[in-house]
């Protein structure tokens, strides 16, 4: 699998969200590993402020 990110896991998710039309954000406690994602990311207790 050729991608950017490093993780095959994280890859998965990342390139996984990016396909779903109107989702905002990933909802991750890892997010030093998606720090280069398109989609924001931000661990639980920060996503909670956002909404």
């Amino acid at each position: 699998m050729k991608s950017k990110y490093k993780d095959v896991e994280d890859a998965l998710q990342i390139l996984g969200a990016y396909k779903i039309e109107g989702l905002d954000y990933i909802v991750t406690r890892n997010i030093k590993d998606f720090k280069n994602s398109e989609i924001p990311a931000f661990p639980p207790d920060k996503l909670l402020t956002k909404i």
